[in-house]
């Protein structure tokens, strides 16, 4: 027999340890909520305790495969999921109520960085050194992120500098997972971009605009849309996955995009939502972003949790 902590910091149980089973397995409780083991004194992460060691497959499991964890016949585990999309907004939300002057804190400290090195970009001297390095923060940067949220959600002790502990964690695959993403990007935007490009040079020459012409605008402007949103969907989850679960670039990307073309167009909606809450904050004179942008980014981390770990909440049912 069992008792936790939920979510809500009240103590639930005893129940008896296929409770708590079921519990993980419908996403009520996770490795990080605390157990107490009736008799014990202490109270211990579910994680640590042996009884539930089958519970979670170690870091290197998912290095080895090109997705998430083994199921039992060996191959990678792709379960099927359902995304509410409303639902991951108004549990961002709560969780903005709760934490707010934490959660702007930790926003701002991340937007000032971003839009610190942007307008160091525009500088000619430095500005290739400051792009270069770009690539270097930018990874583990927006893993830190969703490293601090994650806490947040998990109800765990964060802190501001949570977001920084990209540069802590899985460092070098954050790098290697941005960069690879821009060079896939790039590479599959190119035959798009020619296509542009040869009409657009010869109107710059000086020659009518003629229905082929047009044509191949048209399809050249969708062959660049329609991948480029697809793999910024589709790969949008690689950088929690990379210092969540202890993942390699490659494994992330891999398991980001199968497992969100599964709901593609549901996360595809959530991260439409949020993008319209930010704008909402930035009409607000900008100042709006404040709120608006920690809260978009609350909801993508609840989707994460729904995706990745299999629920929304670390509180059970009462």
């Amino acid at each position: 027999m069992y008792k936790i902590i939920g979510g809500d910091q009240k103590p639930y149980g005893p129940v008896p340890a296929g409770t708590l089973r079921q519990w993980f397995a419908e996403g009520r409780v996770n490795g990080q909520t605390q157990v107490q083991a009736e008799g014990a004194q202490d109270w211990q992460p579910l994680e640590t305790v042996a009884e539930f060691s089958d519970l979670f497959a170690p870091a290197e499991q998912y290095a080895q495969a090109d997705c998430g964890p083994k199921g039992a016949s060996g191959e990678p585990s792709d379960s099927g999921y359902e995304l509410d999309v409303a639902g991951c907004v108004g549990r961002g939300w709560e969780l903005l109520k709760r934490n707010f002057g934490l959660m702007v804190g930790a926003t701002l400290l991340f937007v000032l960085g971003q839009v610190v090195l942007m307008l160091l970009a525009q500088n000619r001297s430095i500005g290739w050194l400051v792009s270069l390095a770009s690539i270097v923060i930018a990874g583990p940067l927006a893993g830190g992120l969703y490293y601090f949220l994650l806490r947040l959600i998990r109800n765990e002790d964060a802190g501001i500098g949570d977001i920084f502990a990209g540069f802590q964690r899985q460092c070098g695959q954050l790098i290697l997972t941005y960069f690879v993403m821009m060079l896939l990007t790039f590479l599959v935007l190119i035959p798009g971009g020619v296509m542009l490009g040869v009409p657009f040079a010869m109107i710059v020459a000086g020659k009518q605009l003629v229905a082929w012409m047009i044509m191949l605008i048209i399809a050249g402007a969708l062959l660049v849309i329609v991948p480029m949103t697809y793999l910024t969907v589709a790969w949008s989850y690689a950088f929690p996955l990379v210092i969540d679960k202890g993942m390699d670039f490659w494994p992330a990307l891999t398991h980001s995009r199968r497992m969100v073309t599964k709901q593609w167009w549901s996360v595809f909606g959530l991260i439409l939502l949020a993008g319209l809450i930010n704008l909402a904050g930035l009409l607000l004179c900008g100042v709006g972003l404040l709120a608006s942008y920690p809260l978009g980014m609350a909801a993508l981390a609840y989707g994460y949790e729904r995706i990745f770990n299999g629920g929304n909440s670390t509180t059970p049912a009462s």
